[in-house]
């Protein structure tokens, strides 16, 4: 439980000392020597000393290990097949992009994934821990199935089977919304945010919702879709009034901080979430639920499967602290 907390306590405010760490999660400075050693003995942080000026006494100062841990994403949705090299705070190292569905079978597309993943973790200057893969679709957790169809083909594909078994490494899915609502938290606006929402606009409209720090993800995490059909929102006045109805009554239901929209430039631009602001304000009397704030997600699909990967990295590290702690561990 304290190694997670402070592992998540680099990841969401940087570089640290060990009595920085202790003060901001209240946790006693050798419970924080113990959950530090665990970290560098799994390669997940690195120690480094730092002299704050040129007469000051030097200082040890923890981060999270950029040097040669990294965690591989794949990004898999019907326009969109990549894999990238990335830091485990988000950082993206490489890239490297594929046909996509739309011109090659899913076989060959997987095919060639695996084969361009063992040629990667083949690089030995570098650690490897996990994969993570975000997907279109709804994700059912236990088979990594797409529920809806939307990637043809796929639909019985176990996918962590394919990938674990193939590099050796966990292997993670989620489906795009959860992944971005995720990535909005480790590297986008939402770092310092317990409550929000991602809503994905796009031809597959679904959510992402954070709850007192924590994603909600159903049973089988098949939690979040939407409903409403598919269509480009720019041509589709409906759509877009169904997408402003169910953000309405997700505000109402989890009073978040704030709304992040993710799409292309003409579903999740200025125009239009002027548009959504606009129809809002006439739906609910002119002042938004809550306060809440609308914004464009500062995220993209390849985020969402690095902050797959590097959320279940943090999970594996033990249980939430479900409150902050006032006195000492």
């Amino acid at each position: 439980m304290t190694v997670r907390a402070v592992f998540e306590s680099l990841l969401r405010d940087g570089p640290r000392s060990r009595a920085e760490l202790s003060r901001d999660t209240g946790i006693s400075a050798p419970t924080i020597s113990k959950a530090i050693a665990e970290l560098l003995e799994r390669d997940l942080v690195s120690e480094t000393l730092i002299s704050e000026n040129s007469l000051g006494r030097p200082g040890m100062r923890l981060t999270i290990a950029r040097a040669r841990s990294r965690v591989l994403a794949v990004s898999l949705c019907p326009n969109v097949a990549e894999v990238a090299v990335a830091t485990l705070d988000g950082k993206i190292v490489s890239t490297t992009r594929f046909p996509t569905l739309e011109s090659v079978s899913s076989l060959d597309l997987l095919n060639d994934l695996l084969a361009h993943l063992r040629v990667t973790i083949s690089d030995t200057e570098n650690v490897f821990i996990g994969i993570g893969v975000c997907r279109a679709g709804v994700t059912d957790r236990g088979l990594a199935a797409d529920q809806n169809g939307s990637l043809h083909g796929w639909a019985e594909a176990d996918l962590i089977s394919a990938f674990s078994v193939s590099t050796g490494l966990p292997t993670v899915v989620t489906p795009s919304a959860h992944g971005l609502a995720l990535a909005e938290r480790l590297i986008g606006r939402a770092r310092k945010l317990s409550d929000f929402i991602l809503m994905d606009i796009g031809d597959d409209p679904s959510v992402g919702v954070f709850c007192d720090g924590q994603l909600l993800t159903g049973r089988d995490g098949l939690g979040g879709q939407l409903l409403i059909g598919s269509s480009a929102l720019r041509s589709d006045s409906d759509c877009l009034q169904r997408i402003v109805d169910n953000m309405t009554m997700l505000m109402c239901l989890f009073n978040p901080a704030a709304v992040f929209l993710h799409g292309q430039p003409e579903q999740a631009g200025d125009e239009q979430l002027s548009r959504i602001r606009s129809l809002m304000a006439s739906d609910v009397g002119g002042r938004m639920p809550g306060d809440c704030r609308i914004e464009s997600s500062s995220v993209g699909i390849t985020d969402a499967a690095v902050a797959t990967i590097v959320d279940s990295v943090t999970k594996d590290l033990g249980p939430r602290l479900s409150v902050s702690l006032s006195g000492t561990v």
